[in-house]
């Protein structure tokens, strides 16, 4: 049997999603994006690293827009909006980092005081984040719809599949010591 996933990056949006038909779940998706819900730099301007995209921010130390942070409204708008728009068996995740100061840089501003925090405190931040993203898409969808991610294995527990993107770019090692670090 074959099944239909959905696509959904879970920390980026990409800039060509402002401009979609007003009825597609990527413009739905643009349009509700609150500011401060991107990630920002030390100084205020958004991160970004793919060419045309903004970087989300997963963490818990933005702030709480209408009682919510993008961990807590991601799954509820891929259950209301992207779900009902097709015949999906579930979604797939893009872009679940299990660290971002790596590929976004040091100088991410999780908390938006203006200044960067401790690499190692947001990449924490960051995947505690993401790992209640990930629950919240999955109580959002229930037990019987498949999630699955890309990026990382940091989140095996928490889906139905992991995607290796350019397998095996690390070597055939790789992936399987990263998965089995972290179920076990």
């Amino acid at each position: 049997n074959i099944k239909l996933l959905a696509y959904v990056s879970s920390s980026e949006i990409n800039q060509l999603r402002f401009n979609q038909d007003q009825r597609s779940p990527g413009r739905k998706l643009a349009s509700r994006i609150q500011e401060g819900w991107y990630m920002k730099k030390a100084g205020g301007a958004r991160a970004s690293w793919w060419p045309g995209t903004w970087m989300m921010n997963a963490t818990d130390l933005g702030p709480a827009i209408n009682g919510q942070r993008w961990n807590t409204f991601l799954g509820p708008f891929i259950r209301d909006e992207v779900m009902t728009s097709g015949p999906f068996d579930g979604v797939f995740l893009d872009s679940a980092y299990a660290e971002v100061t790596n590929t976004y840089g040091k100088d991410l501003d999780p908390d938006l005081n203006g200044s960067a925090n401790d690499s190692k405190a947001t990449d924490a931040a960051w995947k505690a984040g993401m790992a209640k993203l990930i629950a919240n898409v999955r109580s959002a969808l229930g037990p019987d719809k498949l999630v699955m991610n890309n990026s990382s294995a940091a989140y095996a527990d928490k889906v139905n599949g992991v995607l290796y993107e350019n397998f095996p770019r690390f070597g055939w090692a790789w992936p399987f010591t990263e998965l089995r670090s972290t179920l076990t």
